[in-house]
């Protein structure tokens, strides 16, 4: 994962270098993310004791992960409201960005990306940290007592520009999508405020069997327009529905839910509750982990590539506004 990082904020970020918190958040940087200063180094700079700290400590051992100076990203400067709008690579939606910057708050109530003025910086890059008591970026959260309802998922859930999801039973049931997926999708996209988020669904065109009369195919159309309802006027999601024709079309098994931040992974399919809210899975825990751990991030950009790659190789059903930061899709 990338950090971009303005002089204001390395020198906030290293104002109480000396503290344990202040250190576990360079442990991180310096096992975890890949660094971009985004200041041209003076001479000043260079005897700058903060500075000096915090390039020192990061390089160490690893000098093909810090990079500098003078790479001023996000530009132009002051931050347009959806800078997000001009950004060309993939991993730039997943990067933290630590910026002395006018408009950075405005930035940040759009709920699409991580954005820290100055000042901000230990609070943004600790909230990455899902266990902070073990400094683990992982948990695995009970369904039944930890998940009791969709909205639980709240303390977990990351401003996101995009959400992907793989499940090819999600839509199995009208009554079970109903009150899982719409819900969790919603949940899943609660930062945003303004601008749509972008969503992306994998699944089984139909389900189940016409000789023993268990055959089911959703009304794609009519799924879209239920998930855009769930959202105000102003930020209804861009949908885009990825419909197999068989599990071998589809090719993957994982239920799998990609956020720009955070990645969910089940046992079992999505459809956790019944319309009373009754637990109805057998799965026993939801994954939840941050792509702050170099790992994770891996494994999340890996996901994304053999999503692509089951767009590019198959004559696959596609429904909906075909819009992602992600993925690109056939015209």
């Amino acid at each position: 994962m990338k950090l971009y990082i303005d002089k204001e904020n390395l020198k906030s970020l290293m104002a109480d270098k000396e503290s344990s918190a202040t250190i576990d958040c360079m442990r991180m940087l310096k096992s975890q993310f890949d660094i971009f200063l985004t200041f041209p180094l003076s001479e000043d700079d260079i005897n700058d004791e903060d500075i000096t700290s915090f390039t020192q400590f990061l390089s160490e051992g690893r000098k093909d992960r810090i990079y500098g100076d003078n790479i001023r990203f996000p530009k132009p400067r002051p931050l347009s409201v959806n800078v997000q709008k001009s950004f060309v690579e993939k991993d730039d939606f997943s990067a933290i960005y630590l910026l002395n910057d006018y408009n950075v708050d405005k930035v940040k109530e759009n709920g699409l990306l991580l954005f820290a003025g100055v000042g901000e910086e230990f609070k943004t890059l600790y909230s990455l940290i899902i266990r902070k008591d073990i400094f683990q970026f992982h948990d695995e959260l009970d369904i039944g007592k930890e998940i009791k309802k969709w909205c639980d998922l709240d303390p977990f859930v990351f401003p996101c520009t995009d959400i992907i999801l793989v499940d090819r039973y999600v839509f199995s049931s009208p009554d079970k999508y109903a009150t899982n997926a719409y819900d969790f999708l919603k949940t899943l996209a609660r930062h945003s405020k303004n601008t749509p988020v972008n969503i992306v669904i994998f699944t089984l065109k139909s389900t189940g069997s016409k000789k023993n009369n268990t055959y089911f195919e959703p009304d794609w159309d009519d799924i879209i327009k239920e998930i855009k309802k769930k959202f105000k006027k102003q930020n209804q999601p861009k949908v885009t529905i990825i419909a197999a024709k068989d599990v071998e079309e589809l090719e993957v098994h994982d239920r799998y839910i990609f956020t720009n931040y955070r990645a969910f992974k089940s046992g079992d399919t999505l459809n956790y509750f019944d319309e009373n809210g009754n637990k109805i899975t057998r799965g026993l825990f939801l994954d939840v982990s941050s792509l702050a751990d170099y790992k994770y991030y891996q494994n999340a950009m890996n996901f994304i590539e053999k999503m692509q790659g089951i767009i590019n190789h198959n004559a696959i059903a596609i429904k909906g506004d075909r819009v992602c930061n992600y993925l690109s899709f056939r015209k």
